[in-house]
């Protein structure tokens, strides 16, 4: 979805300009680079995800034991379909660090616990 949203925007601003003259060919031959472009920073994003979602997986495996991992053990890559707006990135990223602080007060507990027995 987010790169049909930018692709939109990108033909809209060739075809207001004076860029998409001539045949077909050389119309999507001048609006290719800011395509690639697109689909790179799309790639990027969603491997941002993959990787904040695969930290949020391993620290709820380690404070409930129970991984969530698909069947190769690994994080599964967002589809096409699946929200990849900086808005959702945030929000793993608040998800993340509330794990990280639960984890990180459920050592202490433990510690704790550890030096008064």
């Amino acid at each position: 979805m987010w790169i049909c949203h930018h692709f939109l925007i990108v033909l809209a601003y060739f075809f207001q300009s004076e860029k998409l003259a001539g045949t077909l060919k050389d119309q999507l031959a001048s609006i290719q680079p800011q395509l690639d472009e697109l689909r790179r920073k799309q790639d990027m994003r969603a491997q941002q995800f993959i990787d904040v979602k695969s930290h949020i997986e391993r620290i709820t495996h380690e404070i409930l034991d129970s991984p969530q991992l698909n069947e190769n053990g690994t994080i599964s890559a967002p589809s096409q379909e699946e929200d990849l707006s900086l808005k959702r990135l945030d929000e793993f990223h608040a998800q993340l660090q509330s794990l990280q602080k639960e984890k990180v007060s459920k050592m202490e507990i433990q510690e704790t616990k550890q030096v008064f027995s």
